[in-house]
């Protein structure tokens, strides 16, 4: 007990009076309030920007397909073009930038790579446009571009790296979900056939099937995640799951 209260208890006991001082000369604290409805610990990132970052990757990729599985010519190139640039690319690097921002390394790393990828792509595909690459039809319809023995090399190792890339992704998705797992295998088995469509063109041809594949999957996942949250609805391929 302090000295100070030590002589107001001693006083009290002896049937002293307690002088107060008044209550405007009282020492006042400010009192500070929170609303109930407004959180303590705010955030940057309000939402969930994974769905849109799956429909970023959909999207351009079915555009894409459209053209390697020979179901549109070279005409339409200019639409996934355009769309690797701004949706697949910038767009998906956002949500990367994003994603990492709320502490999701892997779908931070994942979206910010493949924005990057489609970046790149568009713009390699415009610049080649720029410098009037030549170009060549097969029989079947699609098109690709003229490319001597040394840069169709490098072409099978740009493919096959990206390839390592996403099996790399492939394997943490054995402890997200079914279609996080789906997306990325039929990924990494594109770029796969990818890189020996340089050399054959029924490789190339079926690339494009599994990367409408990875596209449709991807493109699903988005809804039944978004519909999960908002909807309230469980579609199959969303449940966590843990192999290892």
């Amino acid at each position: 007990m302090t000295e100070m209260h030590k002589e107001v208890t001693v006083g009290l006991e002896a049937g002293a009076e307690l002088h107060m001082p008044p209550m405007e000369k009282r020492p006042t604290r400010p009192i500070v309030s929170i609303p109930l409805n407004v959180a303590v610990r705010d955030e940057f990132v309000k939402g969930d920007p994974s769905f849109f970052g799956l429909l970023c990757f959909g999207m351009t990729t079915a555009m894409i397909s459209f053209i390697t599985t020979g179901w549109s010519r070279d005409e339409f190139m200019q639409v996934p073009k355009m769309y690797g640039l701004l949706y697949g690319g910038i767009a998906q690097l956002l949500v990367g930038l994003l994603e990492l921002i709320k502490g999701d390394s892997f779908a931070g790393t994942t979206f910010a790579s493949f924005g990057c990828f489609w970046m790149g792509w568009g713009l390699l595909r415009f610049m080649s446009e720029q410098l009037h690459a030549e170009r060549q039809y097969s029989s079947s319809g699609y098109y690709h571009y003229y490319r001597p023995n040394y840069a169709a090399t490098g072409e099978i190792l740009w493919c096959s790296l990206w390839c390592v890339h996403s099996a790399g992704f492939l394997v943490v998705t054995a402890r997200k979900n079914i279609c996080m797992q789906v997306i990325l295998l039929l990924t990494v088995i594109m770029f796969a056939l990818q890189a020996a469509g340089v050399k054959d063109e029924n490789c190339y041809k079926a690339s494009g099937y599994f990367g409408f594949g990875a596209a449709a999957a991807a493109i699903y996942a988005a809804f039944a995640f978004l519909w999960k949250v908002e909807l309230g609805w469980q579609l199959p391929g969303v449940a966590p799951t843990r192999y290892y």
